[in-house]
């Protein structure tokens, strides 16, 4: 596959583009901390790889704290701890912005399809020096179902203008390999260690499989 072959990119952010799931690993163990709960090893794998709100839902009827706390101080909690660190502290993963600008400087057309709150990732992106890099970017909140449906990426494609056949993904999760093919994407997977243990899954799955976007500087 000629990754500069297509019209429209669109990339996640979380373990895609930015060096942060280490970060929501954190989080997550410190939150469940405070109710004197040990985060399970399937539930930090499950719950990376969803929305704050399914998140929340989820960590909720699974620890059984329907009268303990609601969803919605669970995703303030999370909020709370990560706003400071994507503010001033979240990176970009290596090669990244070097791939970005060299996608720019053809140009391409590129999108965010990201689970993060515009809260979140706006300034983040705009420490980092890459926000204008972006034609439209798609929060999860945007869309009424989460990424194990196609909904964010086709949203966020019409904004940009392309066509699904003339665009791809990038992913880190086999979740949103999965459903951004079943969009008609073409999908490259990004290997990230929070999904190392699917990672043979996820290059059986997407049409292309890149270790790190330093390897992507080296395509013509």
């Amino acid at each position: 596959m000629n990754i500069y072959s297509f019209e429209g990119y669109i990339f996640d952010l979380d373990g895609t583009l930015l060096d942060s799931m280490g970060l929501w690993n954190d989080i997550y163990v410190k939150v469940l901390g405070e109710f004197n709960i040990k985060a399970p090893k399937d539930y930090l794998f499950n719950v990376n790889h969803m929305s704050l709100d399914d998140g929340a839902e989820y960590t909720v009827k699974t620890f059984h704290l329907e009268n303990v706390v609601k969803k919605d101080d669970i995703v303030d909690m999370w909020n709370a701890m990560s706003k400071e660190e994507y503010e001033n502290t979240v990176q970009l993963k290596p090669g990244a912005r070097g791939f970005l600008q060299s996608l720019k400087n053809r140009g391409k057309l590129l999108g965010v399809a990201t689970a993060l709150s515009d809260e979140l990732f706006v300034p983040c992106l705009k420490r980092l020096g890459i926000s204008e890099l972006f034609s439209a970017t798609t929060s999860i909140d945007e869309v009424s179902r989460g990424k194990e449906f196609p909904d964010i990426y086709l949203r966020e494609c019409k904004k940009m203008g392309t066509k699904p056949q003339n665009t791809v993904v990038f992913e880190d999760s086999l979740t949103g390999i999965k459903s951004a093919s079943v969009g008609g994407f073409k999908t490259v997977g990004v290997y990230d260690p929070s999904a190392a243990e699917q990672a043979e899954e996820i290059k059986n799955r997407a049409d292309l499989y890149i270790s790190s976007f330093s390897e992507m500087l080296y395509e013509k």
